[in-house]
């Protein structure tokens, strides 16, 4: 799934979707289809898919240990949505020396949404949908795009024009020469008690004591741990809720002054759940 399931909600319209980097079997079969969450239960959509799949004599291999444990995430994101409060919004991000390119994709609930990115230059660049509208994961959300290559370093700024409480959705990849990765795991204590581990490991040429973590949009801020080239921190999940939509925003500063931001969302399932 392209999109990484950054909307899922429990008992929402996509409750029960599997990510097809988290469905990661060593004896699996990838298979595409356009289902939804509530005709993906008839039989008659699902069999003529999977029928020459269950049906085999393949044998099935034990997973091992180490093939269960999450994998490093190594393409950080930048995420701002929501609804509009007024007639434009603006998002703000900071592109440091040593990118190889930026993806900006956006989606709106309307074809009347403009989308315009203003560069460190003030050079502008409006992104149209082109009339492009999603027919399966988003339905109906109308579907923005654009890259660039070798971007200068500085201060982007997007602005959201469109009319009062249209939803809009922007995600900004980013491509770098230089080498990041973060893992997110899940731990639990005990039946009522989980926590979730975070390592980061930065660039060379970031300054690692000005990182700030925070968990969903500012609400908590962990305090980071140094250790040699790799940054550790530790935060207690809420046990309201069988499953936690998190995200991971990460702030720090390049030794050169640059402003870095990073995002990433994962979702875990609290460990006195038996889903």
């Amino acid at each position: 799934m392209h999109w990484s399931g950054k909307y899922l909600s429990q008992y929402g319209a996509n409750d029960g979707v599997v990510l097809v980097k988290d469905a990661g079997l060593p004896y699996s079969t990838h298979i595409s289809g356009h289902w939804n969450h509530d005709n993906i239960r008839l039989g008659k959509n699902i069999f003529p898919f999977i029928d020459s799949i269950v049906n085999t004599h393949k044998k099935i291999n034990p997973i091992k240990l180490e093939q269960r444990k999450q994998e490093w995430i190594l393409y950080p994101l930048l995420l701002h949505g929501g609804q509009l409060r007024g007639n434009q919004e603006t998002f703000q991000f900071y592109v440091p020396k040593y990118e190889k390119g930026i993806d900006i994709q956006g989606l709106s609930s309307s074809a009347q949404v403009e989308i315009e990115l203003v560069m460190p230059n003030q050079q502008k660049i409006r992104m149209r949908s082109e009339g492009i509208q999603m027919d399966d994961l988003f339905d109906g959300a109308y579907l923005y795009q654009f890259s660039l290559s070798n971007p200068k370093s500085g201060a982007y700024q997007i602005h959201i024009k469109g009319n009062r409480r249209e939803a809009f959705f922007i995600m900004v990849s980013l491509d770098s020469f230089q080498h990041e990765a973060i893992h997110i795991r899940q731990e639990n204590l005990c039946d009522s008690v989980s926590t979730l581990q975070i390592q980061f490991q930065p660039p060379d040429y970031w300054q690692k004591d000005s990182l700030m973590i925070h968990i969903n949009g500012g609400q908590n801020q962990l305090t980071p741990r140094i250790n040699h080239s790799m940054i550790n921190a530790e935060w207690r999940l809420p046990n309201v809720k069988s499953i936690a939509n998190l995200r991971v925003h990460l702030s720090m500063k390049t030794k050169y002054g640059e402003k870095i931001e990073r995002d990433y969302v994962k979702s875990f399932v609290h460990s006195k759940y038996k889903l």
